[in-house]
């Protein structure tokens, strides 16, 4: 074969596997092929369609054989990929899967996740180790680990849409964390924000005829419909970057005034301090002899600084401004009133208070309780798959 017919057979082979859907998008048959590619002849078609399956690095060429008249069709499988992969690439793009697994709508994964098997398995081969999904994992902070819905399927397919369709808008009905009050904005989404557990929609809003750049907190958007909105809004890549510096998607008080703070702190937050600064840090001072030192920062007071100045109480204490100490008082003292307080009425139900009748088909299972709780923690994991039905969910005198 001369070197003008390898490279034509070649391109008919790079074109090919452009044409042909992937999984799970319909087939197409071997006569829409034809009158798309051209190649020539059906027997071509057909040699061509052989050699793409011997090129394809992972994966497969799915057909559905012909039937009486109906000819036969073709499409990739999830998994098809012509390229090799390096060991780099591989390794990215499954670190990506762990990640995107998790956020991206299942409309929108279903069609990318071919790529990710894909490059799993070529991982595996050039390594010899197998379950990388498994070693690379995001888990997110918290005290749960599980994963939770931010909002039903249609919403999010509806805001990816728009996202990427620069003259879409949406109608949201949006719960407000101040207030909690639910009302209608008009958006047009730019992009997201995945900060930890939440997802924020970064997103122009109409207000009064003008629209302004603000965030949404995903699982608050309590409705989604397309809007017949015509206005044109242009935005840059600084637009989306200050939004984000500012931090603009989080709650803060003081109406998002950056504040002056002196805290002092006990020995043990000095590490973490110097590691993960609280803000635009101007001074860290050094450790005294009582054990203290003193930290001097511009910070925006959001959610997460409160929530960890009130964490941190017992080792941090706010010198100035006074403000913000006052605050941080009323937290403390609401929480050490609350567990003042002996003379509250215990409703919840515990254990005991339960009549559990038990599946006949696990009896065999439950007698084997008392050995199974001599066993070792990883070992009782089987405890777990004891089918218990509940039948009596009030405690006694309710």
């Amino acid at each position: 074969m001369t070197e003008s017919n390898t490279n034509l057979q070649f391109l008919r082979i790079l074109a090919l596997y452009r044409q042909l859907p992937r999984s799970p998008e319909p087939y197409i048959s071997i006569d829409q092929l034809e009158n798309c590619l051209h190649f020539g002849s059906r027997k071509t078609l057909q040699r061509d369609l052989e050699l793409l399956k011997k090129s394809l690095a992972t994966g497969k060429i799915e057909k559905i054989a012909s039937k009486g008249r109906a000819p036969a069709q073709y499409r990739l499988s999830a998994n098809a990929i012509i390229e090799r992969f390096s060991p780099e690439l591989a390794l990215s793009l499954v670190m990506a899967n762990s990640f995107l697994e998790q956020h991206l709508p299942p409309y929108a994964y279903c069609k990318v996740s071919g790529l990710f098997e894909s490059a799993e398995k070529q991982l595996e081969k050039h390594t010899h180790l197998k379950e990388w999904s498994s070693r690379i994992r995001f888990i997110y902070e918290g005290y749960c680990q599980q994963h939770y819905e931010l909002a039903p399927e249609y919403m999010i397919e509806l805001l990816y849409q728009a996202m990427m369709d620069e003259h879409s808008w949406v109608k949201i009905q949006y719960q407000r964390e101040y207030d909690n009050d639910i009302v209608d904005y008009v958006i047009r989404p730019h992009g997201m924000i995945n900060r930890g557990r939440k997802q924020f929609i970064i997103a122009h809003k109409i207000e009064t005829n003008t629209s302004i750049l603000r965030t949404f907190c995903l699982h608050r958007i309590r409705d989604v419909q397309p809007a017949q909105e015509k206005l044109s809004v242009n935005i840059d890549s600084f637009e989306i970057y200050q939004a984000i510096e500012d931090q603009e998607h989080e709650w803060a008080l003081f109406d998002r005034e950056v504040l002056r703070v002196k805290l002092r702190c006990e020995q043990a937050l000095y590490a973490i301090l110097e590691e993960s600064e609280l803000g635009n840090m101007i001074k860290l001072g050094n450790v005294g002899v009582n054990g203290y030192f003193y930290v001097l920062t511009d910070v925006l007071i959001t959610e997460t600084v409160l929530n960890w100045l009130v964490e941190k109480a017992h080792q941090v204490r706010v010198m100035y401004p006074e403000k913000l100490a006052d605050i941080l008082k009323k937290r403390i003292q609401q929480a050490v009133d609350l567990y003042a307080d002996n003379d509250f009425e215990d409703n919840f139900l515990l254990e005991d208070d339960l009549e559990i009748e038990y599946d006949s088909n696990d009896l065999e299972e439950i007698h084997k309780i008392s050995s199974i709780s001599k066993m070792p923690t990883s070992r009782r994991t089987a405890l777990d798959k004891s089918r218990l039905t509940v039948t009596n969910m009030q405690a006694e005198g309710d």
